[in-house]
Parts: structure tokens; C-alpha cells; sequence
């Protein structure tokens, strides 16, 4: 009890004795430090121990037998000190209490000496006395022996006269990966180091009879020093002049700078996603690197909103993809980003890639001209939003022009944005817009996802519906649907389908003209037309009327791979779905002369109204031919109904601003003020110069023909807006049908320039027939391409209609023969191991 009361009052007193006395023999501190440490040392177990003094309680004898008296039954020792209280006068009484003390006292006998019980673990939490016995125990296995001892003093005597009384070591940079050279070990003569590295010389001479000449770096102060450290800069000699001495002729291997080519292949989807791949190298390794992608502007046509100086357009720096380990001397990558939201895309610029080394040099490529790649909108309002966003962005003078384009875009939004969310978002961004202090950032982002919506809207909506279609005619298939359910279904498919097909057209860019697949092999391209895919979803009602309901599963498996895998590439001939060789770009000129043709007509009534003649204007307005003097519309395209225009409208094919405000404005005739029909003449300005970029690369004298005219039209165009601003309405009417005739030259002249750039006359077999077959297409024996298409890389995707059919005949062949028991033994056998197979 004693030991145990002791060790809980005076544990922190040895805790502190064996913690000085572990830091005494580690030997870590040293001369008046080490006495000052004992003396704290010394200091704090004596407080401590007085605390302990102070705490200790020395057990008594009655706790002491009461502790003995807890191992063993009965309480021997306590019973041994009692006195009979009771009976005394009693015989019986008096016997009996001497048997009791007698058993008590054999009991005693057997009485042991108590093992200590310390609990110090609840006042020692953190267990500092393990810790301290630890420190202790290491101190002694690995400490000095004699910390305080001074250490013995070097006996030079006896040694050789020859030994080396100098050091020296050659330091390489961390970053060339070298080891350290040791100079004694470095044979005289040649001795090729990296620039930077560090020579240290320690010369070991009480008589100063050595000393350090260099010309590697600057000269040193004292060439006798004990300690010299200088850094080689150049080449030169190293010697170190005494016995023994030594002499070097130092090589300093130069650090090269860093050397980044950006490789041609650089590669650009419609996305707007580039890869530009490059490669660097350094003698060493190559620590950093970016590319700076600067805005060219003197390669800018400065016109419309890149006529006002450019605020804010900051260059773009984008940074090299390098590995994180491993070597570094050669490094090869592909710099991927997509940066069609920033200010630079579509815009000329130049790109220049930096690399950096351990060094801190600098290799710079070659400056590339390029167009920055940016995404491609194909949808006639997507591409006049995101070319008012690209204004915006230039420089916030823009925001007025910006903001009469967009109230010319959503003039009558319920027939141009058929959705009501994107509706409600133009209208958002006008009104930010219209605001003394314009969030440029807020309403880029904004305009960039009205335009995202009408570009892949329309187009992701079909696609649904398609997707749709297709699961329910699959579910309708499989649970044994009736004839009017299949039939229902089959109607909404092909009513899916040809939406589809539609969106695809709509798309499509600028050249490309027919529906084909996907290359399966180089070289090769599978091409179907929108006829065979109908001929396929046909014969899939037939099998499922027929109840062959495996068959018409597997052919629409093959419809959907077909759908799903369908693309817009140009097609030979450079026909479209619908057949006139126009394409894409001829589309759009329709649309462009339709909406001129419109805006004229409104023109026209704007002026009858200003005249009081309204009146006598015809309830559906005079035609441009009728306001013009009767002049009629060679290409027709005036002539399409408002039904069959509506028809043709969404958010992913919608008509132009000028054309809501022309071709359907018969009906509100006078609402639009002058500056209306003006902002409504620059929207079209500003698509027409979208349309000429997006043209294919033509060449000849139809295609030089049809650039004049666009041309032409586009003047006119501008005049007619000037007369418009200076409310001349008479004027502009007169310009405005000149912009009529030169669009209309123009498609003449570009239908004329496709056909030459596909080697046929305006009215070529392939126009008037693109299946018909010619010499060219047929074989050496005269015969034509198969299916009625052209033979080579190209073939028909789609499954023979008759092969089902022909299968089935086939096997209702062999089960009648194998009918037959006249035939040959080994005949029947064949033909039943076929009809088993």
C-alpha cells in the first residue's frame, strides 16, 4: 500500500527526473545550455516532489489488516482482534468462541502478502509516464555515454605526410537528374559540366601553401579560403595549385531552351470542340507551358458590330496538357478545349504556344494565322442570336444595335418561338438589354442558350418523338397488340419518321444534300433515301398483319440502327431529300428572297397607310409583283400559302425576322411603324452576310456571277435601310426590289455553279432523274447499278424486301419432299437434317 500510494503521489516527479535525465544523455544540448537544462530539470522534480510530500497518506494498521482481510473469507485478522461481549459467565458460550478463534486463527495462517494495485492511468491521461521511461530507455541505448565530458581532442600525430589536404565535389542542378561528382576521385584533364553547377572546395592547410585558381566563374576574393563555392558560367580551367594539386579543363554544357511546335493536323467539329496536337522538347525537361490565342484585327472585316473598337477582348491563354510524372525532355500532346462561348470564336486570331524549363527559359512556336473554331449554327435564328452575342461581346457600344436586332427577331414571337419558355427568355434578354447599365456576361450567356435552344431544339424534340414511337410499337409487338393498335402505332412511326427526316434536312449545312449512313470502312459510304426507308417500315406492317411478329421485330431493329446512325453528307449529284439540287444554301436564299419579298410587301402597305389609300388595299395586301408593277416571281417562292409556311415553323426551323414581319403581316396591315420595318431590313442584311459565310467554295464564272449578286443584294439592302431611317418609303420600296431581282439572279447563278462543280449542265439526266442510269454507272457488260443505284463505294443499307419471303418458300419446299416416301432413303435423310438445321 505503500508503494502503491507512493506512485500516486509522486509519479510527475519521476516523470520529470527521467525526461531531464533522457535529454542529458541524447546529447542534444551541450556546454551552459546542458546545465541549464539540468538545473530546470532539477528544479521541477524537486516542486514536484514536494507536491507529492504534500498529497502522500501513509496507510494506518487498521487499513492494512482490512486489506488483508478482503482475500480471505471471514475477516480473520479483525475477528483476532474482538473480545467475547456476551455469555461470559456461560461454559458452553465461552467453548464455543474459543473454537470460533481458533478456526480464525488457522485461517490467518494461510494470510499473503497483497499485490500493489497503482491505478496511476486515472491522473495520467496521456500517459507521460510511458513516455518519459521511452525517452529514457533510448537515451541510454543510444545517447553519450559521457554528455558531460568534453569530446577527446583529434591526434594528428603518426599520419602519413601524402595524405589529400583538400575536398572538392561538382554540384549539378537539381533539375538535369546528374549525381554529384567528387573532384578527388575526377581524373585531370578533360571534365565536361552543366551550366549552373556548383563547385565546393574545402582545403584542408595550416601552412597556406594551397590555393583555388578558376575561370569558370567570377574571380574569388581569397584564393586561399578554406571554404570556396562558385558556379560554373562558362568554359575554363580549374586548378588548385600545392601538393597535391589538381587541373581540369572545365566543358560547360549549355542549358538550350525549350523548343514547342504546334503540328498542322489540327482538327475542328461543328461543336466547336478543336485538337490541336503538339510537341516540345528540352535538354532537361520542360516544367511549364501554355498557348496565347490573340485576336488578329488587322485580318477583321470591320463591318456592323465589328465596325466600333473592340472593349474588353481579352486574349486567351489555355494551358499545355503535360504529364505529371515521368520524364519530361520530350513531351507530345493534344491541346482539346471548346471555346465557341468566348469573344474570339469565328474570329481571325493568332495562336502561339510557350513552353518554359526548370531554367526559367522560354521557347516560343511559330505565330499561326487561323480562323478560331467556334460552333457552327446552321438554323437561320440561331445563327443571327449568336452573331449579336458575338457583337455584344466585341464592345458593349453594340448594345443598341444588339437590341434593335433582337426586338426585330421577336417581333410577333408567337409565330416565330413556338415555345414559350425560349419566348419568355428573348423577351428577358431585350429587357436586359434596354437597361442604362447592360450585365454584358449575364446577357451573353442568355443569348447563347436561346440560340443553343433553337439550333438542337427542334431537331432533339423529333428525336424524342421518334425514340418514343419506336418503344411503343416494340412494346405493341411483343404483347400481342390487335390489327388497329398496330395500325395506329405504324401511322404515328411514320409520322415520327418523317419529322425526323425533316429536322435532318432542315440542319443539315451549308453542301450537304443526301441522307447516308455512317462510313463503316474507309472509302466506303452507305447511302438510303427516304422512299426505301418507307419501303422497310411497309413491309414491317406486312410481316406484323401476317402475324410474323419475330421477322417484323428483326427488320425494325434494322430500322432503328438505320435511324439512329442516319446523317446530312453530300450526296452525288448534290441532290436533296426533296429532290431540287439545291441543298442547303439554296434553302436559305428562298427563305432570304421570301422574307425580302415580305418585308417589301409591308413596305408597301406602311406607305399606303402614310397616303390614307388603305382602304383600297385588297383584304390579304398587294404581292411584291402587284407593288412593283405586276413583276412576276420567277422562282415562285412567294407563292407559298401562309398554311403551308406555318407548317414549316418551330424553334428549330423557324422563319427569319424579316419574314415574320413581312410574309405574315397581311393580316395586321399598319401596326409596324417605320423603325420597325427598319430594324426589320438590318436583320435581314445581317442573315444575308450569314448566308454568304456559310456558302461552299465554288469557282467559276457562275459562281463569280452569283457572289456579284449577293452582292448587289446586299447594297441594296443597306440602301433600302437608309431610305427607311430617313423615312423615305418610295425609295426604299425601289431598293428593296432591287435586292428581290439580285437574290434572284444570285440562286440562278448559284444553282448554275453547283451543277458545274459536279460536272453537269442546269438540266442534267441527274436533275431530272437521279436514278436513272448512265454509261458511267454501268459495268464493263453494260449493266446498271444494283437497286438502281450507283455502283463502287456505295450500296443499298436496306434488307431485300423478298428475302423473308423467298426463306419461307424455300422451307415449305423441303417439307414437301421430305413428304414424299417415294424418294430415296438418303434423300429423306438429307432433306430432314436440313429442315432440323
Amino acid at each position: 500500500m505503500v508503494l502503491e500510494r507512493g506512485a500516486r503521489a509522486f509519479w510527475p516527479a519521476w516523470v520529470a527526473l527521467a525526461s531531464t535525465t533522457a535529454l542529458t544523455l541524447s546529447g542534444w544540448v551541450s556546454g551552459g545550455g546542458l546545465w541549464g537544462v539540468l538545473g530546470a530539470g532539477a528544479a521541477v522534480t524537486a516542486g514536484l516532489a514536494a507536491w507529492g510530500a504534500r498529497h502522500y497518506r501513509h496507510p494506518t494498521p487498521r487499513q492494512v489488516i482490512d486489506r488483508l482481510d478482503a482475500t480471505m473469507a471471514g475477516q480473520p485478522l479483525a475477528t483476532l482482534l474482538d473480545s467475547q461481549a456476551t455469555g461470559t459467565d456461560d461454559p458452553q458460550a465461552t467453548a464455543l468462541w474459543h473454537a470460533h478463534i481458533r478456526r480464525m486463527i488457522r485461517t490467518a495462517g494461510g494470510a499473503r502478502a497483497v499485490a500493489p494495485h497503482f491505478d496511476v492511468a486515472k491522473s495520467d491521461s496521456f500517459g507521460l509516464r510511458y513516455m518519459a521511461l521511452i525517452a529514457l530507455v533510448v537515451a541510454a541505448v543510444f545517447g553519450q555515454r559521457s554528455a558531460l565530458a568534453p569530446p577527446p581532442a583529434p591526434d594528428f600525430t603518426g599520419l602519413p605526410a601524402d595524405i589529400a589536404s583538400w575536398e572538392g565535389w561538382a554540384i549539378p542542378p537539381g533539375f538535369t537528374g546528374l549525381p554529384t561528382l567528387y573532384l578527388g576521385d575526377q581524373p585531370e584533364g578533360s571534365l565536361d559540366l552543366p551550366e549552373g553547377t556548383r563547385i565546393q572546395l574545402n582545403l584542408y592547410d595550416t601552412q597556406h601553401v594551397l590555393s583555388v585558381e578558376q575561370t569558370v566563374a567570377a574571380p574569388q576574393a581569397d584564393a586561399q579560403a578554406p571554404e570556396q563555392v562558385f558556379t560554373v558560367a562558362q568554359d575554363g580551367t580549374l586548378i588548385i595549385n600545392g601538393a597535391p594539386g589538381a587541373e581540369w579543363d572545365v566543358g560547360m554544357l549549355p542549358d538550350q531552351p525549350p523548343e514547342i511546335t504546334l503540328l498542322p493536323d489540327r482538327k475542328a467539329t461543328a461543336d466547336g470542340q478543336f485538337e490541336w496536337p503538339f510537341t516540345a522538347l528540352d535538354d532537361y525537361a520542360i516544367t511549364g507551358g501554355h498557348v496565347t490565342i490573340t485576336l488578329d484585327l488587322n485580318k477583321i472585316d470591320r463591318r456592323h458590330g465589328l465596325a466600333t473598337a473592340p472593349e474588353g477582348v481579352e486574349p486567351i491563354v489555355l494551358d499545355l496538357p503535360l504529364p505529371f510524372s515521368g520524364a519530361r525532355r520530350e513531351v507530345s500532346g493534344t491541346i482539346t478545349d471548346t471555346l465557341s462561348q468566348t469573344a474570339l470564336a469565328g474570329l481571325p486570331v493568332i495562336v502561339q504556344a510557350e513552353v518554359t524549363d526548370a531554367a526559367g527559359q522560354i521557347g516560343r512556336s511559330e505565330a499561326i494565322e487561323m480562323i478560331l473554331p467556334g460552333k457552327r449554327f446552321f438554323q437561320p435564328v440561331a445563327r443571327a442570336i449568336a452573331e449579336q452575342r458575338r457583337d455584344l461581346l466585341w464592345s458593349p457600344q453594340n448594345a443598341g444595335r444588339v437590341l434593335g436586332l433582337l426586338r426585330a427577331t421577336a417581333y410577333r414571337p408567337e409565330t416565330l418561338i413556338t415555345n414559350r419558355n425560349t419566348r419568355l427568355r428573348l423577351a428577358y434578354a431585350i429587357r436586359l438589354l434596354d437597361r442604362p447599365d447592360v450585365d454584358r456576361p449575364e446577357v451573353t450567356q442568355l443569348l447563347w442558350e436561346i440560340a443553343m435552344q433553337f439550333e438542337e431544339g427542334a431537331l432533339a424534340d423529333a428525336r424524342a418523338r421518334l425514340r418514343r414511337a419506336q418503344e411503343r410499337l416494340d412494346e405493341a409487338m411483343r404483347s400481342g397488340a390487335s390489327e388497329a393498335e398496330i395500325q395506329e402505332l405504324m401511322d404515328e412511326l411514320r409520322a415520327a419518321t418523317e419529322d425526323y427526316l425533316d429536322m435532318l434536312a432542315q440542319n443539315m449545312t451549308p453542301g450537304e444534300s443526301t441522307l447516308d449512313r455512317p462510313p463503316r470502312e474507309e472509302g466506303e459510304t452507305q447511302t438510303v433515301t427516304q422512299d426505301q426507308i418507307q419501303a422497310l417500315m411497309d413491309r414491317i406492317q406486312e410481316l406484323m398483319n401476317e402475324g410474323r411478329m419475330a421477322e417484323a421485330a428483326d427488320l425494325m431493329r434494322q430500322l432503328n440502327e438505320l435511324l439512329e446512325n442516319l446523317q446530312m453528307q453530300e450526296g452525288e449529284g448534290g441532290e436533296s431529300r426533296d429532290g431540287n439540287g439545291q441543298g442547303g444554301a439554296m434553302q436559305d436564299l428562298q427563305d432570304t428572297l421570301r422574307n425580302q419579298q415580305g418585308l417589301a410587301d409591308e413596305t408597301f402597305r406602311q406607305m399606303q397607310e402614310e397616303f390614307g389609300r388603305n382602304r383600297n388595299t385588297p383584304p390579304g395586301g398587294p404581292t411584291q409583283g402587284d407593288s412593283r408593277g405586276n413583276a412576276p416571281d420567277p422562282q415562285g417562292e412567294g407563292d407559298e400559302s401562309a398554311d403551308e409556311q406555318q407548317d414549316q415553323q418551330g424553334d428549330g426551323a423557324s422563319p427569319q425576322p424579316g419574314e415574320d414581319e413581312g410574309a405574315g403581316a397581311g393580316s395586321e396591315s399598319g401596326d409596324q411603324n417605320t423603325d420597325t420595318l427598319r430594324q426589320a431590313q438590318r436583320a435581314l442584311r445581317a442573315q444575308l452576310d450569314a448566308l454568304q459565310d456559310g456558302l461552299p467554295q465554288l469557282s467559276g464564272p457562275s459562281a463569280e456571277a452569283a457572289e456579284d449578286a449577293l452582292g448587289r443584294a446586299g447594297e441594296a439592302m443597306d440602301n433600302a435601310e437608309t431610305a427607311l431611317q430617313n423615312g423615305d418609303l418610295p425609295g426604299a420600296i425601289d431598293q428593296q426590289g432591287a435586292a428581290l431581282d439580285a437574290l434572284r439572279e444570285g440562286m440562278q447563278a448559284l444553282r448554275d455553279a453547283m451543277n458545274d462543280a459536279q460536272g453537269e449542265g442546269p438540266l442534267s439526266q441527274t436533275d431530272e432523274n437521279p436514278s436513272a442510269s448512265s454509261p458511267e454507272r454501268n459495268d464493263p457488260l453494260g449493266r446498271g447499278g444494283g437497286a438502281g443505284g450507283p455502283q463502287g463505294n456505295q450500296e443499298n443499307v436496306l434488307p431485300d424486301e423478298n428475302g423473308p419471303r423467298r426463306a419461307e418458300d424455300i422451307l415449305n419446299e423441303l417439307r414437301r419432299r421430305a413428304g414424299e416416301r417415294e424418294r430415296a432413303q438418303q434423300e429423306l435423310d438429307y432433306l430432314r437434317r436440313l429442315l432440323e438445321q
